[in-house]
């Protein structure tokens, strides 16, 4: 991958996998690896975000990457949404501003 991260999120769709977001030594990281398991190859895209702890998930042809933490105890409500078929990255907002329960009750 492009950069070395945990606590990111993975999902795939088709014969591509999207690896989002993540921290490494204290620094949120706003990429996504893109892996082409057709032509094994990588790309990167970003996320309009830096954030880690987000969730990741795909459907209809879409790439989605929810919530996340942007800071310490500062969650996220945003969804940022890859459609595959066109190439477009959009937003949304979740109802509640959420990241993974990483010992707490992950939400806010």
């Amino acid at each position: 991958m492009s950069v070395a991260r945990s606590n990111l999120a993975a999902t795939s769709l088709g014969n591509r996998a999207y690896f989002g977001g993540g921290v490494f030594s204290g620094t949120n990281h706003d990429v996504v690896d893109i892996y082409d398991g057709a032509t094994r190859t990588w790309s990167t895209a970003s996320l309009s975000g830096r954030r880690h702890d987000l969730a990741a998930a795909s459907a209809g042809g879409k790439v989605l990457f929810g919530g996340g933490m942007t800071g310490t105890s500062v969650y996220s409500n945003r969804v940022d949404i890859y459609d595959t078929q066109t190439g477009v990255w959009s937003m949304n907002e979740l109802s509640l501003a959420r990241a993974r329960s990483v010992g707490g009750d992950g939400c806010r």
